[in-house]
């Protein structure tokens, strides 16, 4: 075999390099290429929108509280009773609210972890929320035998918190 050979095969590849091509670009001007013309697949036309002014001295405001809910339910409730009952819980605490001045709660989150669900409810008037919010954690908080508020037979549990 002589040396001429050695590296040729299928694992071997021959390398084409171009020679290097010179091009003038010098007597190009702007207005050669028309105003309709075609910019080409790869070529963004890019825009520069105009200034846009931000106000953020809103941003320090302080954040308008919510009520975080931790309900417990039976586990052993069937699923259309346990909306029935989660819907009824929800309705009861916006009525809350309701008589306490609001105009109710939004619901803004809600979590199921560990057989817990946990609904974030916003004020949807922020005038006095903080204020409603505290009272009705103190409400949900208490002994369920001196609270005014009765739980639905398919929630085991409540828990209230101002977040």
């Amino acid at each position: 075999m002589s040396q001429d050979h050695k590296n040729v095969g299928r694992m071997s590849k021959k390398s084409s390099v171009r020679p290097a091509i010179e091009v003038d670009c010098s007597a190009w001007d702007s207005e050669a290429v028309p105003a309709g013309a075609n910019t080409g697949r790869f070529v963004m036309v890019s825009s520069v929108r105009p200034e846009l002014e931000v106000d953020c001295s809103g941003g320090t405001a302080t954040p308008i509280v919510s009520l975080e809910l931790i309900v417990s339910p039976d586990p052993t409730a069937d699923p259309v009773r346990l909306a029935l009952g989660l819907l009824d819980l929800l309705s009861a605490v916006n009525q809350l609210d309701r008589a306490l001045g609001g105009t109710g709660l939004s619901k803004t989150a809600g979590i199921q972890a560990e057989g817990a669900l946990t609904l974030t409810l916003a004020p949807d008037d922020p005038a006095g929320a903080e204020a409603r919010v505290r009272h009705i954690c103190d409400l949900l908080n208490r002994p369920m035998k001196e609270a005014e508020f009765h739980l639905p037979a398919v929630v085991k549990t409540i828990a209230a918190r101002v977040a």
